[in-house]
């Protein structure tokens, strides 16, 4: 589950982010807000993967070994940073208080 948890999390913050809204602090504070909880689930499964063989979502469809953890922990963990480094150039452009 927690792989369809990795998958599904971006899409629905993605779709959120659509709805129009006043409050721009709302958007930027989903996206990161997100993509932390995305970085905490890799993690978890990297750490789950570290007793386990495989982690399966979907038998014969959709399921991780040692290697795409390490894969997933990377790649998440550069979205956070340039999630990150967006919201500080944001702010520093006076955009958001």
């Amino acid at each position: 589950m927690e792989l369809l948890f990795i998958l599904g999390l971006p899409i629905l913050t993605a779709i959120l982010s659509l709805v129009p809204t006043k409050n721009r602090h709302l958007t930027a504070a989903l996206t990161i807000f997100s993509t932390l909880l995305v970085f905490i689930t890799t993690v978890l499964v990297a750490l789950k993967l570290n007793s386990n063989p495989k982690v399966v979502a979907v038998q014969d469809w959709l399921e991780c070994d040692a290697f795409g953890g390490l894969l997933l922990v990377i790649v998440s963990f550069v979205g956070l940073t340039a999630v990150s480094r967006h919201l500080i150039a944001f702010k520093s452009a006076g955009d958001m208080n």
